[in-house]
């Protein structure tokens, strides 16, 4: 599935599958509710739990934060394009339903990924491509056929992926937090 086809399907309430630098994931437009309840679907999980939103630039997560946390957010874009997600302050006018008091931010290190969000122009719910529970899938041929058929696209991909889960640190609170340890080992010198 080519970039524009993509976007089409993604801006029609479509949700794709799409390679990240560390797995393959789904994947939909952040302001669309039908299309987050179709990954919930998909993934048999739970709605109260909250997604990572994928982002192509610094200034794209800036306008998702709360503007307390700029600050930090410049100190830790020297993480970014890469395998780490970081969770902030919401933006007081964000009301995504998929999200709480907080919100998790990543951009991947990944062409494809990148040249999607560039697009887009907008966030991304990302979030590994399996049912809640089964193991990752690395390639499109790992898609099993029942997801295939509850998805809009596919976008293939032949660059590797690492398959070790990104590193999840929590800066929302005045302490901070790796929540997951990935392949990124994070350390904050303010």
């Amino acid at each position: 599935m080519n970039l524009q086809k993509s976007l089409q399907s993604l801006r029609n309430g479509g949700v794709l599958a799409i390679p990240t630098d560390t797995v393959y994931g789904l994947a939909c437009l952040a302001s669309i509710p039908s299309a987050v309840e179709k990954i919930n679907t998909i993934k048999q999980r739970e709605e109260q739990k909250h997604y990572v939103l994928q982002v192509a630039t610094i200034e794209n997560a800036k306008a998702l934060i709360h503007p307390d946390q700029h600050t930090i957010l410049q100190n830790v874009s020297k993480y970014w394009p890469g395998e780490i997600t970081f969770v902030f302050k919401i933006a007081p006018h964000l009301s995504y339903a998929f999200l709480g008091s907080t919100i998790a931010i990543r951009i991947p290190n990944h062409d494809i990924t990148l040249s999607l969000l560039t697009t887009a122009n907008e966030p991304l719910v990302v979030t590994s491509l399996n049912r809640s529970g089964s193991p990752a899938i690395l390639s499109v041929k790992e898609i099993p056929p029942d997801i295939l058929s509850e998805i809009d696209g596919v976008i293939s991909c032949d660059q590797s992926l690492s398959n070790i889960p990104s590193t999840i640190v929590d800066l929302s609170q005045s302490t901070t937090r790796v929540l997951r340890q990935g392949k990124i080992i994070f350390s904050l010198s303010l």
